[in-house]
């Protein structure tokens, strides 16, 4: 009698052929796809462009090696540095107005003499607001008396100085802040960098002054 031939043993785990997702390869041959692409533009440009873009890249190496990283101020901290900041405009906006209204010769308390001192007192409020901070936060501290107590400053985007218009494009912005019932003020609750809208209008932010 012819004996039944034999049965190949089961294949073991090694042994079995590996099942190819699905997908995968198909993930595999775009992404050889695109680095051929890729690689035929990067040889279809010219050795000056090349050049450039190896330049630029360099460059950008350069600025940002030994660029402090800031943290972006609180809320509250800010908060406490304008109440204290603020104290120095008003305060020569009612001495002037007592001046005017109260001391000046034959001024009395007329509605005419209120008038005029309301009127030089709010201007000479505002200037000063305006030159207190924008000298400030563009000067060597890069913040204003308040702002330095609580150990934060002003910053461009960039982390650089700031210059006097750009100081003075934040100050009056604080103004737009203020008419939109605050708004302005509060957008740094829910901002990535912690910016109110003075702050992007002057394309600043304020940070922690890491001394």
């Amino acid at each position: 009698m012819a004996q039944p031939a034999a049965q190949a043993p089961p294949a073991t785990p090694s042994e079995e052929q590996p099942v190819e997702q699905p997908g995968k390869g198909v993930g595999q041959a775009s992404a050889g796809v695109q680095s051929e692409e890729e690689k035929t533009a990067e040889e279809q440009k010219s050795p000056e462009e090349l050049k450039k873009e190896e330049l630029k890249q360099a460059l950008r190496r350069l600025k940002d090696v030994g660029r402090p990283q800031y943290r972006p101020a609180t809320f509250w901290r800010r908060c406490a540095a304008f109440v204290l900041d603020g104290v120095t405009p008003l305060a020569t906006a009612a001495i002037l107005y007592f001046l005017i209204v109260f001391i000046s010769p034959g001024a009395g308390t007329s509605e005419t003499a209120q008038a005029v001192g309301l009127a030089i007192g709010i201007t000479a409020g505002v200037v000063v607001f305006w030159l207190y901070n924008a000298l400030a936060e563009s000067g060597y501290k890069q913040a204003t008396p308040g702002k330095d107590a609580l150990a934060i400053k002003v910053v461009a985007q960039s982390g650089d100085h700031i210059s006097f218009d750009k100081a003075t494009a934040r100050t009056f912005g604080k103004i737009i802040s203020a008419l939109l019932l605050c708004v302005g003020f509060l957008m740094c609750l829910f901002t990535k960098n912690k910016q109110c809208l003075h702050d992007k209008m002057a394309a600043c932010q304020v940070v922690y002054d890491d001394k």
